[in-house]
């Protein structure tokens, strides 16, 4: 139908808009081409086009039906220097001009209409079965210089010298339907051959408002609406959610016109409705059938992808305020890999399961919901509208997170380095391919090792026990390239020393599952490091006083957590230094009654590494000397002596030590 020229309009506009080329270059190293037409700026198919250049420039040539090429393709594309030339087809054409000017390229573009008769190009409205509104567009189209209208009752009305857009309305008595004729008419002669008639309904029109379609984007949040009707017109476009109550359009909403709109959806987990109207110039209320989109998720269990969305129930939606039933709806389905392969999955109702997937490739899925909706139900061809609800949904393996390992421990081993041990307890159903080994540093978990065997003891050799704690997570990669979530954190237990000579260790759990019990403080063998005793701490407490009595040289202690499903992790063994203490006898008496016979050397000298004594005279001489710990010394004639012991601990420190005895006889 001839009302419809305005559609091609569009679509026309729509893709020159996009050619950005030469015909909109500027500036000083662009000279500006001209050209004018002979005759009128349009003609009929088959009928030649006639240009008259005014450029003033040098090897002119035309590129007839130019689509926006840039100017480096221009030697590519076929052109003439004929300044004559007849299209084949209709629409709306652009014709270029190019060639040189002052030294500089030129350029200079102009339109042209390219018409299959006679037919202007128009906007026509209808109410109340009643009234006809036909609108002359200011339009390339409609560069006549009279229209002539042809009635159905037999009237004619000739419009001459009028401005554009120009609006000529009609009354009829009450009827479904009117024809009507018009005719473009050129002073100079031109023209094709005379257009068709043009039948309206008189309820609605074919220009009433219409949201044809909604794209939302894969997130939900976005939508695209694709509006038709009156391309001169605009309208108002209310939003709401589908759980608050509706409103008829008004001039206080959003102002839209013809084409594609763009929306955001504050909520893509539930509906949003869109409703479209206005009042017209004419006094015609014309109100758009609600519109709502349609929600979806997709998710994935390894085997199978899941869609669901929310279908809307057959009736009136809910809440509106315009009075629109859905009367039917369709659920259609397209897979599409990432192979480029598409499935036409048909009609599905929500939840749908594809279980005819092949885990290794990501799919993508389009649904397109579409839905016969009507006005206050009434079924009549115009109040009918059908609506199309589009979305892509799409699965990326890499994307996919399943469930996590939680059975995860840490130890020290008896080799000092940090054990990690964990069971895949994951309920996830795909065969692993390989586990991996995280450690923290700073704010996040970095990847370090992995292991394609299941259950493996993981050994950190870089990062030792002694110095820190570390925490640790695992993660597994399944058959088809999806990782798990991290597990929980698992921690090494650090134990050392604190200011005031307590027995201090971390607080965070080694264990990820079962939770901590209790705490074991073991006071190991001095030589052997076995456990010998311990002492019950509770796993709030993370200090303790210890007994050093019992050692010579190192006191070393060890932490042992325990948790509630029986696992255990041990800390690192800290070795407490015993304080060099050594005693000697204030007097002797070597007399042979086997008491103090000698002098000697008591106390903890296992530090000791290297030993110096050496005892002196009341006159300063040296009368012994001995690097031997053990030493016994018979002594000589009763005097009072002088000793004096330098020694060398094992930690290279330096121990001095002086004073006196007395030789009884």
């Amino acid at each position: 139908m001839r009302i419809i020229h305005y559609f091609l309009l569009f679509l026309l506009a729509g893709l020159q808009a996009k050619a950005q080329g030469v015909c909109d270059l500027s500036g000083s190293s662009i000279e500006k081409g001209n050209f004018d037409f002979q005759g009128p700026a349009s003609a009929c198919i088959g009928n030649p086009i006639k240009i008259i250049d005014k450029s003033g420039g040098k090897d002119i040539k035309y590129i007839y039906g130019y689509q926006g090429e840039e100017a480096s393709k221009l030697g590519s594309i076929s052109s003439s220097n004929n300044t004559e030339y007849t299209f084949l087809s209709k629409g709306v054409f652009t014709i270029l001009q190019y060639g040189t000017k002052n030294g500089k390229p030129m350029y200079s573009c102009r339109k042209v209409s390219i018409k299959e008769d006679n037919m202007p190009d128009v906007a026509v409205e209808t109410c109340n079965n009643t009234n006809l509104y036909v609108t002359i567009r200011n339009t390339v189209i409609n560069d006549f210089d009279s229209y002539k209208f042809i009635w159905s009752d037999g009237t004619t009305n000739v419009i001459n010298n009028i401005k554009l857009p120009y609006t000529i309305s009609k009354t009829f008595g009450y009827s479904a339907s009117q024809s009507f004729t018009i005719e473009g008419i050129y002073n100079s002669g031109v023209s094709c051959s005379p257009p068709r008639p043009i039948t309206v309904k008189m309820n609605r029109g074919e220009m009433f408002p219409r949201i044809r379609k909604i794209d939302l984007n894969e997130k939900g949040d976005k939508a695209t609406l694709t509006i038709t009707g009156n391309p001169d017109a605009e309208y108002f476009l209310y939003t709401r959610s589908i759980l608050n109550q509706g409103k008829v359009p008004d001039s206080n909403m959003k102002k839209v016109s013809i084409g594609e709109t763009s929306m955001d959806i504050p909520n893509p987990s539930k509906s949003t409705c869109f409703a479209l109207g206005r009042r017209g110039d004419n006094g015609c209320v014309e109100i758009a059938n609600e519109v709502c989109t349609i929600p979806s998720e997709i998710s994935s269990d390894g085997f199978s992808n899941t869609l669901t969305f929310d279908s809307p129930n057959i009736g009136i939606i809910p809440k509106t305020a315009v009075y629109t039933n859905i009367l039917s709806i369709k659920n259609n389905i397209t897979r599409t890999d990432n192979q480029g392969k598409s499935t036409l999955l048909g009609s599905k109702s929500s939840p749908f399961v594809d279980k005819s997937i092949n885990c290794k490739l990501n799919y993508c899925y389009s649904l397109i919901h579409e839905l016969v909706v009507s006005y206050a139900g009434y079924i009549d061809e115009g109040y009918l509208d059908t609506v199309v609800i589009s979305q892509k949904k799409c699965i990326n393996r890499e994307k996919i997170s399943a469930s996590p390992i939680k059975d995860i421990s840490v130890t020290v081993n008896d080799k000092a380095l940090t054990d990690i041990l964990y069971q895949d307890d994951s309920a996830w159903p795909l065969k692993r391919e390989k586990y991996f080994l995280y450690k923290e540093e700073g704010n996040q978990y970095v990847k370090i090792d992995s292991s394609a065997t299941a259950g493996q003891t993981f050994t950190d050799t870089k990062n030792l026990p002694t110095l820190a704690s570390h925490c640790y997570k695992i993660q597994f990669r399944d058959e088809c390239g999806s990782l798990s979530e991290l597990s929980p954190p698992a921690c090494s237990i650090f134990l050392t020393e604190n200011a005031v000579k307590d027995l201090q260790w971390t607080a965070a759990s080694p264990f990820a599952l079962g939770g901590l019990n209790r705490y074991e403080v073991l006071a190991l063998n001095e030589a052997s490091l076995a456990d010998e005793r311990l002492i019950i701490k509770s796993p709030y407490d993370n200090t303790h006083h210890p007994d050093l009595s019992p050692y010579e040289a190192y006191a070393p202690f060890q932490i042992k957590a325990v948790s509630y499903t029986g696992k255990e992790s041990r800390s690192n063994i800290l070795k407490i230094p015993i304080p060099v203490l050594l005693y000697f006898p204030s007097a002797f008496s070597p007399n042979g009654d086997d008491i103090n016979e000698t002098f000697l050397m008591l106390g903890k000298t296992k530090r000791l590494r290297q030993f110096r004594l050496e005892v002196f005279n009341r006159w300063g001489n040296l009368v012994f000397s001995t690097d031997q710990v053990d030493f016994h010394w018979e002594g000589l004639e009763p005097a009072v002596y002088t000793f004096r012991l330098e020694a060398v601990l094992d930690n290279d420190s330096i121990h001095r030590q002086t004073g006196t005895f007395s030789i009884i006889r």
